[in-house]
């Protein structure tokens, strides 16, 4: 990274103008979804997958469930207002998902290979 505070005005003013190009760039470029589950309980999780999404928002609703049940309500009472599980359906660019998917940000490979338990609890409700 350079040392912002070196640079003279004039080379500020091309990084900024270098960053306002590829933003806009970036604005015009094909639009990906993406899903988010966000909970209390666990750390937030970012998919590419609907599928993989689904499964972990199911795991987290069955945690809450479970952490509820055994202890009869006392931690779910005691978080009045913030225990819940958020599904989040979020657009990014082709260029933003590539970069966090080279940081490892996403979670399907946590999911890889378990589409069948999504498939048979589809069929036998």
């Amino acid at each position: 990274m350079a040392d912002y505070k070196k640079m003279n005005d004039h080379e500020l003013v091309d990084i900024k103008n270098a960053v306002e190009r590829e933003q806009n760039r970036r604005q015009q470029e094909p639009k990906v979804l993406t899903y988010r589950i966000t909970s209390c309980m666990t750390d937030s999780m970012h998919f590419l997958k609907l599928e993989h999404a689904l499964l972990a928002m199911r795991e987290v609703s069955e945690l809450i469930i479970k952490e509820s049940v055994e202890d009869g309500g006392e931690y779910v009472n005691k978080c009045t207002g913030i225990v819940g599980l958020v599904f989040r359906v979020e657009e990014q660019t082709q260029a933003h998902v590539d970069a966090r998917g080279k940081e490892g940000y996403f979670d399907d490979w946590r999911y890889e290979g378990r589409l069948g338990e999504l498939n048979a609890n589809a069929k036998t409700s």
